[in-house]
């Protein structure tokens, strides 16, 4: 089965949920032409300026600068912080934090100067605030005291926090009974739901406490605070058991009033619309996710509307808590899942976008464990795919190497190398306790990106190793910074990767078709090798050093990569075609990126269009869906 197709022409299922295809097709025409009359406007108007005026640079001339002068991305080459993460479930397992005393507290205290010791600036803990609130209003500010004071009084490193709502104390589903998250077959899991106001709130303002509490106390140490409602936005391999789905009162509540607003009450709207038969308002409901019970991308209202659901009342959820942390003039950050994967993508990988590009989001952690869902290693070139996506949002970026899966010093070096190349100049470790030896100085190599040490004896291997090491100083005296011999521009559509039900059990090629398609198309765009220099001697060697090689930007959401194809910051171009667009606004989007790209092309930019992996399914094209209102 070849994954990277060329675009073909597609059905389009019309109704009145969806636009006609065609009609998209003809907009994106219409818009190529007024680009085409704006570039004659443009170069007609810049030769009547007067000589003492600079002209404008027209955006044909931004165009053509594709072909003639690519502006090059330019990477970092040295790492500026790194994390190790200590979560809470090790506090008190590990550690017996929980019981007080000396001795827990020295324990903690000679693992966190096992950190110094390698190189680690930052700690990251977590809490739960089922452990930090036992009763109402009583804040276990002894604990967080001997955690966070044991760190920032006794040590150099500076402290993050993850503070986990999610795992809510008994006493909130006492006052609030229909708080509690339920699953797609009605599980209970005493989690909090973030869909019921009232409870929310109450974990804000315990959250607000615990933030200004720590800041008045620990200011200059507190690197930041994320706040989590779930295991970062991820699946953990089991789609039906998540907290995502959230089928309980208060949500299908929310999304029946949401609804019913939006189609002014018109229940005959909503069964014409979703091809149901609801006799009442109180009968509507949502469809329930069962992993690999649908086969395919699933294309229908039904399920497109739940899910557009879930993503914006989500990330408004987790941009409230985040603002909650600002105000207590702390920084706050998010974790992110492998997001281009069919279970971390329905799971809510979509909201990634909202959150990174809200102010209250400082920075984000990019997290990867290295297998997929099948068990399969993964090739560490995927990551500079994932990773360049948040590098999008100008934010910094760590990213998180989790070793609970697969705890290879091989593959946590090419990960890292990825990682710094695609945009990530920050690094961090997790699950590491039991698991790799913090102290080895491999580990420490590897987080900071550098060079391994020579092998003992001579022969090819040492003559290699001698090179690698000389690319590497040639490296360091060329400066801190590289710049990529070429920058491709990859657009893939976040929403449209959570068309798949989880993983497709009965498919006979792929299991993750999602995965699979990215992993290949990371393994075309970027070269076996990320250490040219390795291979080349003198000068040679210190001019190799001096570039990162291909770089390849992915922009999730059309304006910034219409915005990056129009500033001519691309040496070509990739676009793979949505399954699913929202109309309005996105569709509207879709057109002007179609037409940025066909007018880039004519002036030089090697253009190139994929689709993602339907599997003939439905024979589907791009489905429009439309605006509810």
């Amino acid at each position: 089965m070849r994954l990277l197709r060329p675009t073909a022409s597609g059905r389009t299922r019309e109704g009145p949920a969806f636009f006609n295809f065609r009609r998209l097709c003809a907009l994106a025409a219409v818009a190529v032409s007024c680009l085409a009359l704006t570039f004659a406007l443009n170069k007609s108007s810049s030769t009547s300026q007067s000589k003492s005026v600079a002209p404008r640079r027209s955006l044909l001339a931004q165009l053509t600068s594709h072909r003639l002068q690519p502006l090059r991305a330019v990477r970092q080459k040295t790492v500026d912080d790194t994390f190790a993460t200590i979560f809470h479930s090790e506090l008190i397992d590990l550690f017996g934090l929980h019981k007080g005393g000396p001795e827990p507290v020295d324990k903690l205290l000679h693992t966190l100067q096992q950190l110094e010791g390698a190189r680690i600036r930052t700690v990251m803990f977590s809490v739960s605030w089922a452990w930090l609130e036992p009763a109402a209003g009583r804040l276990r500010w002894d604990y967080l005291e001997a955690l966070v004071g044991t760190a920032c009084g006794r040590t150099q490193l500076k402290v993050a926090l993850i503070v986990d709502l999610m795992r809510a104390p008994g006493w909130l589903f006492a006052v609030h009974p229909g708080a509690a998250v339920l699953d797609a077959g009605g599980r209970n899991y005493s989690h909090l739901s973030w869909f019921h106001g009232p409870a929310n709130q109450m974990a804000r303002d315990s959250l607000r406490q615990v933030v200004e509490g720590l800041a008045a106390e620990y200011g200059g140490c507190l690197s930041g605070v994320q706040p989590v409602y779930n295991n970062e936005y991820e699946a953990k391999y089991t789609q039906e058991f998540d907290s995502y789905q959230d089928y309980n009162a208060a949500a299908l509540g929310a999304y029946r009033d949401r609804l019913r607003g939006r189609l002014g009450g018109d229940l005959g709207r909503l069964n014409a619309r979703w091809e149901t038969h609801f006799g009442s308002w109180e009968q509507v409901a949502p469809p329930k996710l069962f992993a690999g019970a649908v086969m395919g991308p699933d294309d229908s209202a039904r399920f497109w509307d739940w899910q557009q659901f879930r993503v914006q009342h989500g990330a408004s959820i987790f941009n409230d808590a985040c603002a909650v942390v600002k105000a207590a003039g702390v920084r706050c950050f998010h974790h992110f899942p492998e997001f281009f994967s069919v279970l971390d993508a329905v799971y809510g990988a979509a909201m990634f976008r909202h959150i990174a590009a809200s102010p209250y989001t400082d920075f984000l952690i990019m997290d990867s464990n290295f297998r997929t869902s099948t068990g399969a290693v993964m090739d560490p070139r995927k990551l500079r795919l994932y990773i360049s996506a948040a590098h999008a949002y100008g934010k910094p970026t760590y990213f998180e190497a989790a070793v609970e899966r697969f705890a290879d010093m091989k593959l946590l070096q090419a990960g890292y190398r990825h990682a710094l190349l695609a945009g990530a100049a920050h690094m961090g470790l997790t699950n590491w306790l039991g698991r790799i030896d913090v102290t080895a100085p491999e580990l420490a190599a590897a987080m900071h990106v550098e060079a391994a040490p020579a092998p003992a004896g001579g022969g090819a291997a040492a003559a290699a190793a001698t090179a690698a090491a000389a690319a590497a100083a040639a490296a360091a005296t060329a400066g801190s910074d590289c710049e990529a011999s070429e920058v491709v521009g990859v657009f893939i559509h976040l929403d449209s990767c959570g068309a798949w039900h989880g993983l497709q059990w009965k498919s006979p090629t792929s299991k993750d078709p999602l995965h699979d398609f990215v992993d290949k198309l990371a393994e075309r765009l970027i070269p076996a090798t990320t250490a040219p220099a390795a291979a080349a001697s003198g000068g040679d060697a210190a001019a190799a050093a001096a570039t990162c090689g291909t770089d390849v930007a992915v922009f999730v959401d059309l304006d910034r990569f219409a915005e990056a194809v129009a500033a001519g910051r691309l040496s070509r171009a990739v676009f793979v075609e949505p399954l699913v667009l929202a109309g309005g606004a996105e569709a509207d989007g879709y057109v002007a990126a179609k037409a940025a790209l066909k007018a880039a092309e004519a002036a030089g930019l090697p253009v190139e269009m994929l689709r993602l992996p339907t599997g003939g399914a439905r024979g589907l094209g791009i489905t429009i869906l439309s605006d509810l209102s």
